[in-house]
């Protein structure tokens, strides 16, 4: 009885051992826009291969690999490498910055917009807070650069300062302020510091004047009299016919002797 039934097995296995000695092996694989591993020349039967493709393709359904298997000298699951949609990961995090209105994903079609906002204080490079993101052929356009807020060139009338190489001047940036001839600053406020976008109070240039005091002259004039930058007038002297005159310049009066009018060219 024993013999009985080792004998109907052994004619059970001897054929399937055959079979897999003499099944056909199969020749590398061709495939379009991928590779596959191992690589080989020719692959036994039952023997399975991976492959993934290049950019821009995707073997058919889920996953970026794909497996195909040798059976009897053929390939089955055929290496196909098909274009893939151009999705984006999730968008790089960004210093001083987070994204808004936006739930968690981890891939995200073609041309979908992500917004980046920047931390309270500080601005992109263009003095924004915010700034938009679009995927783009599988990767993001350029984020924001978040940086302490800074502010615009100031305008100073009559006034100068050294200006900076850039469109913008940094947080707490100081910077100092000269007149130009025929202004004074007013007061001993000179400089003006960025801070949060916006400058403190800015210098103040305003129009150098002179005083004339007649006191002791001899004009007749007895109350003083203001003078703007390089204004000049002609003052009538106690002696008839005879004027003086006093001019502003550099802050300091200028002044000639009484002379006789039909002597002066004016």
């Amino acid at each position: 009885m024993e013999m009985g039934v080792l004998g109907f097995v052994l004619l059970l296995l001897v054929p399937a051992l055959v079979h897999a000695q003499t099944s056909t092996p199969c020749s590398a694989p061709r495939i379009d826009a991928g590779f596959f591993l191992p690589l080989q020349e020719s692959y036994s039967h039952g023997t399975k291969i991976n492959y993934a493709c290049d950019d821009g393709y995707k073997p058919p359904g889920k996953g970026w690999w794909g497996t195909s298997i040798c059976i009897d000298g053929e390939w089955f699951g055929i290496p196909i490498c098909v274009e893939s949609l151009p999705v984006c990961s999730e968008p790089p995090k960004r210093l001083n910055a987070i994204i808004i209105n936006q739930r968690y994903q981890e891939v995200f079609s073609l041309d979908t917009e992500v917004e980046y906002q920047c931390k309270d204080g500080y601005t992109t490079e263009q003095g924004a807070t915010n700034k938009s993101v679009f995927c783009r052929a599988g990767g993001w356009t350029e984020g924001p650069t978040c940086n302490k807020m800074s502010c615009l060139p100031p305008t100073i009338p009559n006034g100068q300062y050294e200006e900076t190489t850039n469109s913008r001047y940094k947080d707490n940036h100081i910077i100092t302020v000269t007149c130009e001839d025929g202004f004074v600053l007013r007061g001993n406020n000179k400089t003006a510091r960025c801070q949060n976008g916006e400058w403190s109070p800015l210098p103040v240039c305003e129009s150098k004047s002179c005083m004339f005091d007649p006191t002791g002259l001899n004009i007749r004039s007895s109350s003083p009299i203001a003078l703007k930058e390089g204004e000049g007038r002609y003052f009538p002297c106690n002696q008839w016919g005879y004027l003086m005159y006093a001019r502003c310049s550099g802050g300091r009066i200028q002044r000639k002797n009484c002379e006789f009018k039909s002597n002066i060219i004016f």
